[in-house]
């Protein structure tokens, strides 16, 4: 890759920390997508990191920042409506099995009064993406997508963090696999990180045990979800990373398009857009 590309990347990726808060909370947790890593932050100074699996190109892990607030063990999964519709209910189109095979029960009605429903009494041929008025929900266990632990954040697009039965795929290079969620290769870990003294011994108890558990995280841990093409690393040295989501081009554009206007001229290139403004 030509070097002047290679600038154009940090000048991209200079402009894109300063959309981020300015006070990070400390601790807190760093997520960067292209990277496919995760790391806690403890006085300025990253003390611990593990490997991550991100949201595919279409289905992306989106960029903000937001709090985690909860450790939860031998979580169920309630399956998106996204994902039922269009994995789940072909396959259980095809195999009436499906649903079983997958740990998968069929619910009906509100969440607090749910109905179980036989998926044999179901005409699975009737129904489409229009008409679907159930659930479908994976009991905790050993085949449980979400493995053994989530971590809770409190944003609207229902990301979180968790663990995963796949284990295999933090073995690859590129680990942009996910439908958008968070897989964290070392779950365990990263949960004796955040939770506070107190919750340690409830912690290894609930893991002895089968039944959901939720533990707060106290105070709440900040994490940043950001998209980072190149940054420099804890030894100082510059890293690049794939651009998975193909966000660069994008944004280079826009920072010309407003360099160009800032200097009435044509585009000379990110420097403008990416100074701040004067305090």
């Amino acid at each position: 890759m030509p070097v002047e590309q290679r600038i154009r990347q940090v000048e991209l990726n200079l402009e894109r920390w300063r959309w981020i808060p300015r006070r990070l909370g400390d601790p807190h947790v760093f997520v960067n997508i292209p990277g496919f890593d995760l790391e806690l932050v403890r006085g300025g100074v990253s003390v611990w990191h593990t490997r991550i699996v991100v949201g595919k190109a279409f289905s992306p892990t989106p960029v903000f920042s937001d709090r985690i607030v909860a450790v939860v063990v031998n979580p169920p999964w309630n399956v998106p409506k996204s994902i039922a519709l269009g994995e789940y209910l072909p396959e259980q189109r095809k195999n009436p099995k499906a649903f079983a095979r997958h740990g998968l029960r069929l619910l009906e009605g509100p969440e607090e009064d749910a109905r179980e429903v036989d998926p044999a009494t179901v005409n699975w041929k009737a129904l489409d993406q229009g008409r679907f008025p159930y659930r479908l929900r994976q009991d905790p266990g050993p085949t449980n997508a979400l493995g053994r632990l989530k971590f809770h954040l409190t944003n609207d697009f229902r990301i979180y963090l968790h663990d995963t039965p796949t284990r295999g795929l933090f073995g690859q290079s590129d680990r942009d696999l996910s439908h958008g969620c968070i897989r964290v290769e070392t779950p365990l870990d990263l949960a004796a990180q955040l939770l506070d003294e107190s919750s340690q011994d409830l912690f290894r108890e609930a893991l002895d045990k089968t039944k959901e558990h939720h533990l707060s995280v106290k105070p709440a841990v900040p994490i940043h979800i950001l998209y980072l093409t190149a940054r420099v690393d804890e030894a100082g040295v510059l890293r690049f990373s794939p651009d998975v989501y193909e966000f660069d081009g994008p944004q280079g554009a826009a920072l010309d398009r407003v360099a160009s206007r800032v200097s009435g001229g044509p585009a000379s290139g990110a420097k403008e857009a990416s100074r701040p403004p004067d305090r």
